[in-house]
């Protein structure tokens, strides 16, 4: 189980089993999730780092702004780091695929670049 402190803006795991299921299957960032939901997501990603749980696929559905600073910048403003045990990372910014520029694709592999685990990023 995850608790989430609001004061402190920190989180801790109480069961580790629970934070490996809900890692399981895809974690994702959609558009229609309130921020509250995003930085929820956030904490469980990072939780996932500190207890070195893999992250099978990570998917910004609607979601990616950019990338800068090594982190991942949402459209709403909020921004994480890619944990190291992301396998998958799929960008869909706007409901289509579009290209990125070849700045906008260097910063975001200096911020999945100590992702040990990452195999495919779309």
């Amino acid at each position: 189980m995850l608790f989430l402190n609001p004061h402190y803006g920190s989180s801790e795991v109480k069961d580790p089993k629970t934070l490996e299921r809900q890692c399981f299957e895809t974690v994702s960032f959609r558009k229609i999730d309130s921020q509250s939901v995003h930085m929820c997501t956030m904490a469980i990603l990072e939780n996932a780092a500190k207890n070195e749980i893999p992250v099978p696929h990570l998917r910004l559905h609607r979601t990616y702004g950019k990338a800068k600073g090594g982190h991942i910048i949402l459209q709403s403003g909020l921004q994480f780091s890619c944990p190291p045990s992301v396998q998958k990372i799929v960008l869909n910014s706007f409901g289509e695929y579009e290209e990125l520029t070849d700045n906008e694709m260097i910063y975001l592999l200096v911020c999945v670049e100590h992702s040990h685990a990452l195999v495919e990023l779309q």
